[in-house]
């Protein structure tokens, strides 16, 4: 008679994007004895079944850590609604919110004085590219940091996805206005 499989839900932690998801399918699916993988983006959670006589759950924990990723111990008894899980949920959502806020309210005054050759009546402070430069860094370094440490983790595993598209664009646009804004400064003396 075959080996009863065994089911096995557990949060999954640094994941941010439907690649991420993907990744850690095929990382549990590798090892051998899975039966089955899906892994959930909106609770952060992995459900698996497997035979316990060809792997453990260590081996599921090692498989999703070397795709970058990792696979935290499933409580007995704990859902979706655990206090502790749902507390990190909320703070982690209040410091998503100040970084919107924040980025929102830097960056308004910077499409404004970039638009200021359509929009006439735009400030003169805000025509001055060193200002723009100093609104514009806090935005592009502590507002877009989840998306730099994305690409700094995708870099480390040799992978690519959204947050390293953002990073590396953000970042092309960023140093080139720096260049620019230093260079268009050592011509006019």
């Amino acid at each position: 008679m075959p080996e009863p499989m065994e089911d096995l839900v557990a949060p999954v932690r640094g994941m941010h994007c439907a690649a991420c998801v993907g990744k850690v399918e095929r990382a549990l699916t590798s090892v051998p004895g899975v039966d089955r993988a899906s892994v959930n983006l909106a609770t952060e959670r992995a459900s698996v079944s497997f035979d316990p006589a060809l792997t453990s759950v260590d081996a599921l924990r090692t498989a999703v850590a070397a795709a970058g990723y990792e696979l935290a111990e499933a409580r007995p008894g704990a859902g979706p609604s655990d206090d502790a899980e749902q507390a990190a949920r909320e703070a982690d959502q209040r410091r998503q919110r100040t970084r919107l806020v924040v980025g929102a309210l830097l960056s308004a005054p910077v499409l404004l004085g970039g638009m200021a050759h359509l929009l006439p009546w735009v400030p003169a402070v805000l025509q001055d590219p060193w200002v723009l430069l100093v609104l514009t860094t806090p935005v592009q370094f502590w507002v877009g940091w989840q998306f730099h440490r994305g690409f700094l983790h995708d870099l480390r595993y040799r992978n690519a996805s959204m947050s390293t598209l953002v990073s590396v664009g953000t970042n092309a646009a960023y140093f080139f206005s720096v260049a620019v804004t230093l260079w268009s400064r050592s011509t006019a003396r």
